[in-house]
């Protein structure tokens, strides 16, 4: 995928789909560049992608409809997310995922044919998918009163998480500061004002990025400990170190 393309398409928030494939639900990104349409579908395990020549395709399915390229889009996009669209001739396997669309609108019948390939790379995945969610997770526990949210409907699921309205804002707003964030340390690097070194478990020294810029700048916390004041961690420290210095008594016998 086109560098510029995919970093248009992580600002983009997961749609949800209308309809499951394979009984599996769907969430899918539309990016519309130099008249070719970029479509990404997941199942949140893996990520599927078509390039298409938008006009000539919409209008070779579509023969009788037309109109600007912002209309088509729309009409697309309102096809792979309403309930009542067809979905037929579904193919899956390890490289691609495929099938046709029919939805009726007015008197009209939308057609789209998706041929997307499977993108092969974990990257993908992770920045999409996995990062975005622990980004936004971070921003509940450090910025959110956690009383405040209500419990999950019982009939609301995972899938349904990146449709919500509050959650696609969000999505936007934290991927936007997580990019802004990237590119000025990258700018940094470059002028030579910050160096990065990577230390492994033998001592050495290696140029390049840490593992830790794999994961959002303010991770949620992994442990009660983390979230800690300095002064509560003092205190459990001298305790553990009170506790290990003691020393054991041994039981007394009763007969």
């Amino acid at each position: 995928m086109d560098a510029n393309v995919n970093a248009e398409l992580l600002k983009i928030c997961w749609a949800p789909l209308g309809f499951k494939l394979a009984n599996k639900p769907y969430a899918a990104k539309f990016h519309v560049k130099a008249e070719q349409l970029h479509i990404i579908l997941t199942d949140y395990e893996c990520i599927y992608y078509e390039i298409a020549d938008f006009v000539k395709k919409f209008s070779s399915l579509n023969a009788k409809l037309g109109g600007p390229e912002k209309t088509l889009l729309e009409k697309v996009r309102n096809m792979f997310l309403s309930p009542t669209t067809k979905v037929s001739d579904e193919s899956k396997n390890d490289k691609a995922l495929e099938f046709n669309l029919e939805i009726i609108v007015g008197k009209r019948t939308l057609k789209w044919h998706f041929f997307g390939q499977h993108l092969n790379s974990m990257d993908y995945v992770f920045s999409h998918i996995t990062r975005p969610l622990l980004n936004i997770l971070s921003v509940i526990v450090d910025g959110c009163d956690l009383s405040s949210i209500n419990a999950p409907v019982s009939n609301t699921s995972f899938s349904d998480l990146f449709g919500k309205p509050s959650v696609q804002k969000l999505y936007e707003v934290v991927t936007m500061e997580s990019m802004i964030a990237e590119s000025i340390g990258n700018t940094n690097t470059e002028d030579g004002s910050e160096e990065s070194m990577n230390i492994d478990t033998g001592g050495n020294n290696h140029d390049g990025k840490s593992s830790t810029d794999f994961f959002p700048a303010t991770p949620p916390p992994t442990s009660t400990y983390e979230v800690m004041s300095d002064t509560d961690q003092d205190k459990e420290f001298r305790k553990t170190q009170t506790m290990c210095e003691s020393p054991v008594k041994k039981p007394r016998l009763r007969f």
